[in-house]
């Protein structure tokens, strides 16, 4: 989307994983629990990634001990991160936030607030046998799900075919080397059709020559 000319904010609201602070450089000092277990906007939470792109990135991981956590999973801290992503939405094209299965206090707040939820699952059997619990509990909190994407896809063994976009396994794998989409080159490419698909823009970017995705990109 930055690509495209697009500011991108992006909320890691799995606050038990924390995945999204090893994709930060350097240390990360205010963090999204911060933001929600005190008095601080979201805006002092994010860091910009720093691509050489038309549009920002900006980030917002968690990285906290145990206590901080606990935290902010608490109700009230969930109305605050709700509060926050609606402050965002104001000032980003797009606001994304990760969000881990809808069991706590986060999560509901997340899909309660966004305007669409997208499921992501693994192509395969497991990620099969996920979707009908996730709906499931998205039901329960009255949300449901607009589309789905298949991640780590293989083209010639497809599990997830009610999948509304699908995405191949990158080479890149270290967090520390991502993020990865940002040239027109295959993995890239299947990422911006996601990213229309499931959200419901045209990205108007650079297509890479057809016959180099022949093996990458799944039907």
């Amino acid at each position: 989307m930055a690509r495209a000319d697009r500011d991108v904010a992006v909320v890691d609201a799995a606050f038990g994983t924390q995945g999204l602070a090893s994709a930060v450089p350097g240390e990360v000092g205010t963090d999204v629990t911060d933001a929600v277990t005190e008095d601080l906007p979201l805006a002092e939470a994010t860091t910009p990634l720093g691509l050489d792109l038309p549009g920002a990135v900006h980030v917002a991981p968690a990285r906290a001990p145990f206590e901080q956590l606990a935290r902010a999973k608490t109700s009230a801290a969930a109305r605050r991160l709700a509060g926050r992503l609606s402050t965002a939405a104001d000032r980003y094209d797009r606001v994304l936030v990760d969000v881990p299965p809808v069991a706590a206090n986060p999560a509901l707040a997340a899909v309660t607030a966004a305007d669409r939820v997208v499921l992501v699952a693994p192509d395969s059997a497991h990620g099969v046998a996920s979707l009908p619990r996730t709906r499931d509990l998205l039901a329960d909190v009255d949300a449901r799900a607009d589309a789905v994407v298949a991640n780590r896809a293989d083209p010639d063994d497809r599990h997830l075919n009610e999948a509304d976009a699908a995405l191949p396994e990158s080479e890149t794998t270290a967090l520390h080397e991502a993020p990865v989409s940002v040239a027109p080159e295959p993995f890239p490419t299947a990422v911006a059709a996601a990213v229309e698909t499931t959200l419901g823009v045209d990205l108007d970017l650079d297509e890479p020559d057809p016959s180099s995705l022949t093996d990458s990109l799944p039907l």
